[in-house]
């Protein structure tokens, strides 16, 4: 069983189903038999062994804790808590619950390191924030100096982000008093939006590709606009009969009516697509042939050429790569194959509501932020429009020394009256593909 790798203080769950409202309990894997305490006190949580080895000696260890614990004790422990207990208290309350958790320990870790793991809430301010983000923004990306400093995202992600976590939870919960705490918007850097979608010159070579078991997936990930994550499904999560693919959202607001279970349509071409899978295997969807015989080192499973396997994240990202690099496209990630499928419904639909809900977004704002991007056609359709609204049938003076419009006329065909310079004006209307010395 692997061990799950937790910020130090933090507090692993019990999931044997003990009752934790008794402020005690027996855990299945104790090796003496040691009651460990578990109460919250005026919001605060403490925990700990008892020593006691039967349920009444617990019951009354755990009686006199909450009587020597008074609000004002709670009221002095929450003003000295650190760093190292803050960040604990926010992993065990809320930061183990989402996806993201391996991830945020790992941040947590450097922080911790940086920051001093005694170091007391109260003295986080701006000064010590600035340092910690001016320490992040010289670590290299990965660790490699050949790859540059980390983006501005990341140092927000694992700096600005998590100290403004961490304090606000003790603020809200704990009742700390923060009273130098740090302008987090201030302090934020700026991050650089990627704007990197799938063009049509660009499907067109993949398409030309002899992968064909790869370029089914690839379809599918541009009409589902699903993750890889997700995209991944099983056979279970596909309902012909209902003509919708079941796929847990990633995400979702506190307190929000959304369904934890987002139902993608299946259209006619997505339900072609599928279709084409049935019985390649019995529990994945989607599969790839093997190219050749080999054992796979890592999981020593043997692999035999012209077989079917269960497509991977890790594989499906491997092979993507070889695949941009035979068809000779440049800087295109997996995630933007998503982000082509959101701008392309966009662009089709001007919907973005709709949009937010295709992708499973939490939040239309995300939507906004990610995916209503203008790209150089958007602006050259857009200029063209305001040329045809306010500029056809106008015409182009040859003499760059002609005198300015007199009594307020204009030089546009908009049903105005037209000004003639005397130098004479150019036969050939204005026309964008039309030089204006043309004759």
């Amino acid at each position: 069983m692997k061990r799950q790798r937790l910020v130090p203080g933090e507090i692993m769950p019990v999931a044997d189903g003990s009752d934790y409202g008794k402020g005690y309990y027996l855990p299945t894997n104790s090796e003496d038999g040691e009651y460990i305490f578990d109460v919250q006190i005026a919001k605060q949580r403490y925990q700990g062994g008892t020593g006691c080895t039967t349920e009444a000696n617990a019951k009354a260890y755990v009686d006199a804790y909450r009587a020597r614990k008074p609000k004002d004790r709670v009221l002095a422990d929450a003003a000295n808590m650190t760093w190292m207990q803050g960040a604990s208290k926010y992993m065990t309350d809320k930061g183990s619950a989402t996806k993201t958790a391996d991830m945020i320990r790992v941040r947590f870790h450097l922080l911790t390191f940086r920051i001093g793991p005694n170091t007391k809430l109260q003295d986080i301010d701006d000064e010590l924030l600035g340092e910690l983000i001016k320490l992040r923004k010289q670590d290299h990306r990965w660790e490699d100096s050949d790859k540059g400093n980390v983006s501005g995202a990341m140092v927000n992600r694992s700096v600005t982000d998590l100290v403004k976590r961490v304090l606000t939870h003790a603020r809200k919960r704990y009742k700390v008093p923060l009273p130098n705490e740090p302008d987090y918007v201030e302090f934020a850097e700026a991050e650089e939006m990627r704007v990197r979608v799938l063009s049509d010159y660009e499907e067109a070579l993949l398409r030309n590709d002899k992968r064909k078991d790869l370029l089914e997936f690839v379809d599918f990930l541009l009409l589902s606009g699903l993750r890889l994550s997700a995209a991944l499904i099983q056979w279970k999560q596909v309902d012909f009969r209902e003509g919708v693919i079941r796929v847990p959202r990633l995400k979702r607001k506190k307190n929000s009516k959304n369904p934890l279970i987002q139902e993608i349509p299946i259209t006619p071409r997505l339900e072609v697509l599928l279709r084409a899978q049935v019985n390649r295997h019995e529990t994945f969807v989607f599969t790839y042939q093997a190219t050749k015989t080999q054992r796979i080192a890592r999981t020593d499973r043997k692999m035999i050429k012209g077989q079917r396997y269960p497509l991977t994240s890790e594989g499906f990202s491997s092979s993507w790569e070889d695949l941009c690099w035979r068809r000779g496209v440049d800087d295109l990630r997996i995630h933007d194959l998503r982000k082509t499928a959101g701008t392309r419904m966009l662009r089709a639909t001007g919907n973005i509501a709709v949009v937010s809900e295709f992708l499973g977004h939490c939040d239309i704002r995300m939507t906004m932020r990610f995916y209503a991007f203008m790209f150089t056609d958007d602006v050259r359709a857009a200029m063209m429009a305001t040329e045809t609204r306010y500029y056809e049938g106008m015409q182009m003076p040859l003499d760059p020394t002609a005198s300015p419009p007199q009594d307020g006329g204009c030089t546009c065909g908009a049903g105005r009256p037209t000004f003639r310079p005397p130098g004479g004006l150019s036969p050939v209307p204005y026309h964008p593909n039309v030089a204006a010395g043309a004759s």
